[in-house]
């Protein structure tokens, strides 16, 4: 790493101290197929000025998880690749498309390989719903190589099945990763905590959860975030973790009870890209956020106001937090986790449950900032792209902000002029005549007609509206400085909320 970072600031490695080497992480936004090709994008421009090669950690939330996964799979960490194989299979079809699922099931193979993660984990006690369908399609597809011989890195496979099977094991990234070759990839899910849910499994802390949500300011649901590494699946809220061949498995006590294969990445992938099993809420704010401020969007927002009204403050948010669609379902690793000597059982909402739902962390937020401030990692530099639907609504800083509060962090943008300056336009008078080009006039003028002089105009409103929409967005800057965790933090959707207390049991490995 310090050869590396030498080498990227154009420095001599003897005057580059270990200790000054600061560790640096990039986090790929959600948006789907956009933050995919956005994720691989900045990956290739790293790759190339030597930046990827300082990284220590790199995270995804929804579609860049897809990225990271090509490339650490199929790709073999060739990011040329990657982009080579998207290229090849974004067209023609759409993943869930009747031609696009043809294509996969009926290559050699490609059946088994497709559909087989469905039916172990039909086959282990677990229900599956649509969403395992999509996350299966979508992966597969994605992940599809073709029928043709297809050359990945530096690996030729004529056989597409044998091909295809070498991205399924996502515990086999760590070939890349175990001596440091490769920033370690951390992908991610959340887990909707609810009052309802604890109160339905008996929890023991209901009446003090119960006790805490009667304040109207603090609504009764959370998002823990989970990440899922090479190595390990868990959550930092609960402070427990599973080995990634191990998720999946039915457990109890903290046991594995059927020894099952390690589950199939697409199916890992399908909980990290599951925008569609979002709650209501995520769907609305959305809806909101893209409404114009006309008569039309004034007019829905004053309904949407009324019906919130005419429910009441507890009907509307139970309607909020309906998920319309039945997210995963995964076994359980934490259930009847936790006992005391006497054989007791104390168990909280998660560890009454079997099974345990995840969904896309792009509904709490849309960057993965969350799993890379963890204290253990030490991260000194977040490098974030934004390609999410919203990246023009410039809500960066609330999303910043939200994250930091439940970590303790506050983040402060930096000079905004003179970031500009480098960024976007020349900012003073000397700078605009040193870009200023000669512009030298014609010898014989014309004169434009009043129709000519306003279609004129019109163009020159047009350009200006849209002569740089990006404008004071490139390379935002931010310093974090730690601060006291507030009681109530907002969340993505502007409610307050209680600011979820981490655990203080020491960390558990399963």
């Amino acid at each position: 790493m310090r050869l590396a970072f030498a080498k990227y600031l154009d420095l001599d490695p003897n005057d580059v101290h270990p200790d000054d080497v600061p560790v640096i992480s990039f986090g790929g936004s959600g948006g789907g197929f956009r933050a995919l090709i956005g994720c691989l994008g900045y990956m290739d421009a790293m790759k190339q000025h030597g930046l990827w090669d300082c990284l220590a950690y790199t995270s995804g939330v929804s579609g860049s998880c897809w990225a990271l996964g090509i490339y650490y799979t199929i790709a073999n960490c060739n990011i040329q690749a990657a982009i080579d194989h998207c290229k090849a299979r974004f067209y023609p079809y759409h993943p869930l498309s009747s031609d696009a699922i043809r294509a996969i099931l009926s290559t050699q193979g490609g059946a088994k390989i497709t559909l087989g993660p469905l039916i172990q984990k039909h086959k282990s006690g677990i229900e599956t719903h649509s969403m395992d369908w999509y996350s299966t399609f979508t992966s597969g597809y994605i992940f599809f190589q073709g029928e043709a011989k297809l050359e990945i890195g530096r690996i030729r496979e004529r056989d597409a099945a044998t091909s295809q099977a070498k991205w399924l094991k996502y515990s086999d990234v760590g070939r890349h990763t175990d001596n440091g070759h490769e920033p370690l990839p951390i992908m991610t899910a959340i887990r909707h905590e609810r009052l309802s849910d604890r109160a339905k499994h008996g929890s023991s802390d209901t009446a003090e959860l119960a006790e805490s949500s009667s304040d109207s300011e603090t609504p009764n649901s959370w998002y823990q975030w989970f990440e899922m590494t090479p190595y390990e699946i868990g959550c930092d809220e609960i402070e427990a973790w599973v080995p990634t061949w191990a998720f999946g498995r039915p457990f109890s006590h903290g046991k594995s009870t059927v020894q099952l294969p390690e589950q199939s990445l697409s199916m890992v992938l399908g909980l990290a890209t599951s925008a569609p099993a979002a709650h209501l809420a995520s769907y609305l704010s959305t809806i909101n956020r893209n409404l114009s401020y006309g008569l039309f969007g004034t007019s829905i927002r004053e309904i949407a106001r009324t019906i919130s009204r005419w429910w009441g403050e507890r009907g509307t948010e139970q309607f909020e937090n309906h998920h319309p669609l039945h997210a995963c379902e995964e076994h359980n690793y934490m259930y009847q986790y936790a006992e005391d000597d006497q054989g007791k059982k104390k168990l909280s909402g998660l560890e009454s449950s079997r099974t345990i739902e995840l969904i896309d962390s792009g509904m709490d937020n849309n960057c993965p900032t969350y799993v890379l401030l963890h204290p253990a990692r030490g991260v000194d530099i977040i490098m974030n792209m934004d390609a999410s639907s919203d990246v023009l609504n410039d809500t960066f800083q609330e999303r910043v902000d939200q994250i930091g509060s439940r970590k303790g962090m506050k983040f402060t943008k930096r000079d905004t002029d003179l970031i500009n300056q480098v960024h976007d336009n020349p900012t003073t008078e000397e700078e605009e005549k040193d870009h200023a080009a000669e512009v030298s006039n014609p010898t014989e003028q014309q004169e434009n007609t009043p129709e000519e002089a306003n279609k004129e105009a019109k163009c020159d409103k047009t350009e200006k509206e849209t002569e740089n929409p990006y404008k004071g967005r490139y390379a935002q800057i931010y310093d974090g400085v730690p601060t006291e965790r507030p009681a109530t933090v907002v969340n993505s959707y502007g409610k307050t909320v209680t600011n979820p207390l981490l655990q203080s049991s020491p960390r558990n490995q399963l």
